[in-house]
Formats: structure tokens, C-alpha cells, sequence
């Protein structure tokens, strides 16, 4: 009897110890859940659909985890649109700045200047103070962000043409014409400016 009785204790103890190592296992994978973070997938959208990927994006940067990624979204967004050019793009990308804006992912300034880079035929890269003999000793850096600032733009104006029409007709109206337009005569007076700026 005493035997039998010294068996039953020892299984109920182990029995005891095994629930209580359980019950200690769990608790630690239950810590080691909570203390790891969420795996948030950040990445710029992969279609070619133009309208899919706008939609896309704007659903993965509305995680503020992802609000960094932008910059890799809207140069995914310019490609796709650069494959898929249509005049319609232009207002897709206008809206997206918008709301990226009014979502606070990027500033009103960031929005504004994503804008007239790459869809307008203003350059953000001049100075804003326009007394030329101020700026006359930084021309080469101010002409070689000029010249970034309109390869920008070309791939702006290749997002949002007319596929119908001819890529570079001097005559045609847009901002990318313009634009080169722009850079050129800027550069003349700019130059034509700074020599008069020595002689005085």
C-alpha cells in the first residue's frame, strides 16, 4: 500500500513539473512574439497597370513604418508611368503629391518641389534670390543642377506624353520643351550677367 502510494505521488509531482515547464515554455514564446516587431513589407509597387500601382502605393505608404520608402515609390511610379506614357498621368502624379502632402508623409515644400522638377518647366535649382552677381561664383554648380533638374524633367515629360505624337518636336507646347528652352536662355544671360558683374 505504502509502495503504491509512493508511485501515485511521483506521477502526480512529475505530472506537476511537466505542466509547470509547459506552461513556462509558453510564456516565453508568448515574450518573444510581443517583443519582436511586425514585419511591415515597405516595397514600391510591381505592376505595370499604371492605376493599380498609384492604388498600391498610397495603401503601403498609409503605414507611417513606410513614410521613408516615398522616394522609392514615386521613382517606381515614374518608371511604370514611363512605360505606359499618357497625358492622364500627369494628374495622377499631381494627386499623389497632394495626398502624400495632406498625409504628412512628405512637407508641403517636398510636395511642391517634386512637382515643378519633374512636370513643369520652372527650375527650383536657380536661386531664389535672382541678383546674379551674388551668385556668380557657384555658376558651375548652379548650371550642373540646372542640368540634373532638366534630365528630371525629360523623364517627367516621358511619363505624361502622348504616345501618338512625336517624343521631341521642338515646336510641340509642353513643359519639357519649354524647360530646355529655359536652360538654354538662362545660361546665356546668366553668363552674359556674371561678365558684366567683373566689369563693374
Amino acid at each position: 500500500m505504502n509502495i503504491l502510494f509512493m508511485y501515485a505521488k511521483i506521477i502526480v509531482l512529475t505530472i506537476v513539473v511537466i505542466a509547470t515547464l509547459g506552461c513556462q515554455t509558453k510564456q516565453e514564446v508568448v515574450h518573444y512574439e510581443r517583443s519582436n516587431p511586425v514585419r511591415v513589407n515597405c516595397e514600391a509597387p510591381d505592376t505595370f497597370l499604371i492605376d493599380n500601382a498609384f492604388a498600391d502605393s498610397r495603401k503601403t505608404l498609409s503605414n507611417p513604418t513606410c513614410f521613408p520608402e516615398f522616394e522609392s515609390h514615386f521613382q517606381a511610379l515614374l518608371e511604370t508611368a514611363r512605360e505606359n506614357p499618357r497625358p492622364a498621368n500627369r494628374d495622377l502624379f499631381h494627386d499623389y503629391f497632394l495626398w502624400a502632402r495632406d498625409s504628412s508623409i512628405i512637407s508641403a515644400m517636398t510636395a511642391r518641389n517634386y512637382w515643378r522638377t519633374y512636370f513643369t518647366s520652372q527650375f527650383i535649382s536657380l536661386p531664389d534670390e535672382y541678383a546674379v552677381c551674388h551668385h556668380c561664383s557657384r555658376k558651375e554648380e548652379i548650371f550642373n543642377l540646372m542640368q540634373d533638374e532638366l534630365v528630371k524633367k525629360k523623364q517627367g515629360y516621358m511619363a505624361v506624353r502622348d504616345p501618338r505624337g512625336l517624343e521631341f518636336n521642338p515646336a510641340e507646347s509642353n513643359d519639357y520643351n519649354k524647360a530646355l528652352r529655359n536652360h538654354e536662355s538662362i545660361q546665356l544671360v546668366f553668363t552674359a550677367a556674371c561678365q558684366a558683374c567683373i566689369i563693374d
